[in-house]
């Protein structure tokens, strides 16, 4: 019938898991027809649906359905996964944002083999995210050091701005913490705060250094350096 792709389901719950996965790596190594891999988020946590997407990628799947999913029949009590999704939308994000993260894999492998001798990150605001791509680096094979790029958070007009940039998101936490407070100091130091927060989980994770993105002010990046005990506090007149 010359099908241009086939769509491999997923079992309620991820209960074919394997098979599904086996069905799909079967089709990518022994037909010239794409699959469609169904993907249903309920009952799965974050990092469990971060390693599925992961491993299809590297599979050879490019296309996802991805599905909420029903909970299981039969369990009245069920509950959605704490540390996980209840909707299509938030699974579609994660799809986006592990693809950009493989992309950025293959291409930090290629500047690797092209003689490359460390590789800073793009902006974060996770301590988390940083070790995960360093350590999917790793697994990839790229020995590379990985300096994470680290901007002050004492001011929410530039990190917007650098939202529509990079395409990296606020988290709606830190915007929140830097608009609550009652006055322009008050922010400040929450900023502060927040960013040594950041440096201490990324030096915590095993970052080789840091490269801080001063946006030609100077002041926030030495003020959040010392306020995560990396070097004496500024004096002022």
């Amino acid at each position: 019938m010359g099908p241009q792709f086939f769509s491999v389901t997923y079992g309620a719950s991820g209960r074919t898991r394997e098979t599904s996965g086996a069905l799909l790596a079967h089709i990518v190594e022994h037909t010239d027809v794409a699959p469609i891999a169904h993907l249903t988020c309920v009952g799965a946590s974050e990092e469990e649906l971060d390693d599925i997407v992961t491993g299809l990628i590297r599979l050879g799947v490019r296309d996802v359905l991805a599905l909420r999913g029903d909970p299981p029949e039969g369990e009245p009590d069920w509950r959605p996964h704490p540390r996980g999704y209840t909707t299509a939308s938030e699974l579609v994000r994660l799809l986006r944002r592990v693809e950009q993260r493989e992309l950025a894999i293959a291409a930090l492998r290629a500047k690797q083999h092209a003689g490359a001798d460390y590789a800073i990150t793009q902006v974060f605001f996770d301590p988390n995210s940083y070790a995960a791509f360093v350590r999917t680096a790793r697994e990839a094979g790229i020995h590379l050091p990985i300096v994470p790029g680290i901007i002050p958070l004492t001011d929410s007009t530039p990190l917007r701005r650098l939202e529509t940039l990079t395409g990296v998101p606020v988290p709606p936490a830190l915007l929140e913490l830097l608009q609550s407070a009652d006055n322009p100091q008050e922010r400040y130091r929450h900023g502060l705060a927040a960013g040594a927060e950041l440096i201490g989980g990324v030096l915590d994770a095993g970052a080789p250094g840091l490269h801080v993105y001063t946006f030609n002010a100077a002041g926030p990046a030495l003020d959040t350096l010392a306020a995560a005990g990396l070097c004496p506090a500024r004096t002022t007149s």
